[in-house]
């Protein structure tokens, strides 16, 4: 088997713990994660629900023939050096053009950046820029977690879009699109962009890079 075929076929984790928000998801499209995928994604199942979605392949890279730009069509991009390690602060390092690395050795593979947008702003799509010369992967998510308004409750963790760079090894562009009607509600919920530099949270693989991710948004 080919180093690609065995990154093809090599699927973290969080691509398998796809989720989307619980307002644009019908209940029959809601996944529970179990308690095993919640670790898996150094979560702690007592400290509120996790969902899932199965990854539409069909979403991988639509913005290539979407409309690039145009009248309502926005960006933000969020530079790799931005990013907050979970812990393990040493382990995390921005050797060039602000990417950043996670150096093996650590006991932690996660961090994260806080994502800005406005009130009802609806996601189209999530790409990524970075290097993989690993036999694991890299992935980059956007998460949402939520609360009641005015109440006290516990947190509602959603994965809305994730992009893996499986099948993808050297310097590599991807991206993946949001579910349609994802919108940004700020009342309720935060927003920030998590990148994983391996296929479980309990230690970085060598030779992933992560340069920037780019949110396209419409008003």
């Amino acid at each position: 088997m080919t180093f690609k075929q065995q990154k093809t076929v090599r699927y973290s984790m969080l691509a398998l713990c796809l989720a989307l928000s619980l307002d644009a998801l019908a209940a029959g499209d809601k996944v529970r994660l179990s308690n095993d995928e919640i670790r898996a994604l150094g979560e702690d199942p007592q400290v509120g629900e996790f969902y899932r979605l199965s990854l539409d392949q069909n979403s991988v890279n639509a913005d290539q023939s979407a409309p690039n730009g145009g009248a309502g069509v926005l960006y933000t991009s969020i530079a790799a050096s931005e990013f907050r390690p979970r812990s393990n602060h040493a382990f995390f390092n921005v050797p060039f053009h602000a990417a950043l690395l996670c150096q093996v050795g650590g006991t932690n593979s996660l961090a994260e950046a806080q994502l800005q947008l406005p009130q009802g702003a609806t996601l189209q799509f999530l790409r990524i820029y970075a290097s993989d010369l690993s036999d694991e992967n890299l992935n980059v998510a956007l998460v949402e977690r939520c609360q009641p308004n005015t109440a006290a409750g516990n947190v509602t963790t959603t994965m809305l879009a994730s992009v893996l760079t499986s099948g993808t090894p050297g310097r590599l562009t991807q991206s993946i699109s949001f579910p349609a009607a994802t919108t940004i509600n700020n009342n309720l919920c935060i927003y920030s962009l998590r990148v994983q530099f391996a296929n479980t949270a309990n230690g970085c693989a060598a030779g992933l890079f992560l340069d920037k991710a780019r949110v396209q948004w419409i008003e």
